[in-house]
């Protein structure tokens, strides 16, 4: 509450969706949760379960609050929605991913 006063904002992450996207899969154990993060961050060598938690929590949040920024950025042109600009940042995301297949 404390930091919500001082307007700080605060995300709340369900554990499933942490271990999702840790590990790849919503019903992960921690010591699948500690083996993935030694592959994402190598040099991190989290001392308890807690901490490798942590650093969990922190890798999910960095994932999801980016593709809450891109969604929110980037608005689909096939919606017609979106400024010029938006549409040009997905047309250029277009020629960077390639033609699609057919």
């Amino acid at each position: 509450m404390v930091p919500a006063k001082a307007g700080v904002l605060i995300a709340e992450y369900a554990p499933n969706l942490v271990k999702k996207t840790i590990v790849g899969a919503g019903h992960g154990d921690k010591a699948q949760i500690r083996m993935m993060l030694g592959v994402l961050l190598p040099k991190a060598a989290p001392p308890s379960h807690d901490a490798a938690d942590a650093l969990a929590i922190a890798i999910t949040h960095a994932h999801h609050r980016r593709s809450a920024v891109l969604g929110a950025m980037v608005p689909s042109p096939a919606c017609g929605g979106g400024s010029k600009r938006s549409r040009s940042i997905a047309r250029i995301g277009a020629v960077i991913r390639g033609p699609e297949p057919r």
